[in-house]
């Protein structure tokens, strides 16, 4: 069976190939071929990390609400590391057009970060979050609250 964390890593699988010809297009329409390379290792580095991440959820999901919120912070801070890592690393190479670089990094962080958002939003199941808890009816019985008292 295909759990919703499983759809949204092959929804942004698709939504990252999409991008790439897109970038790689662009990037060489306004830097030829250095412009298309940055721009693909642009869309490469964020698709990279965000299906890493979706499958650090994927991983986390069966183990429940604690791991599956420890995946989802886990993969924001990872993700803005390794990015500053590796755009470090990529500053080194001579080649590299920034411009079509930084653009695709951009485009890509805002389409899948969207999706991500998104998916959370219309899929309360990847929070663990139960949408019909408000709507059970409370018991008439008054429950003790920690001080003793009655609330």
């Amino acid at each position: 069976m295909r759990g919703p964390e499983r759809e949204v890593a092959a929804l942004l699988a698709r939504a990252t190939g999409a991008l790439a010809v897109v970038a790689v297009v662009v990037g060489w329409l306004l830097g030829g071929s250095p412009g298309a390379l940055s721009a693909l290792a642009g869309v490469g580095l964020v698709s990279l990390l965000g299906l890493g991440a979706s499958l650090a959820l994927v991983w986390a999901a069966g183990r429940g609400p604690r791991a599956a919120l420890v995946a989802l912070g886990g993969g924001v801070v990872g993700r803005l590391v390794v990015y500053a890592l590796a755009l470090s690393g990529l500053a080194r190479i001579e080649w590299i057009a920034w411009p079509s670089l930084a653009g695709a990094v951009v485009v890509s962080l805002v389409v899948t970060l969207g999706i991500e958002l998104r998916e959370l939003a219309w899929r309360p199941r990847l929070l663990w979050v139960d949408p019909g808890a408000g709507n059970e009816a409370r018991s008439s019985t008054p429950e003790r609250a920690d001080d003793g008292t009655r609330s």
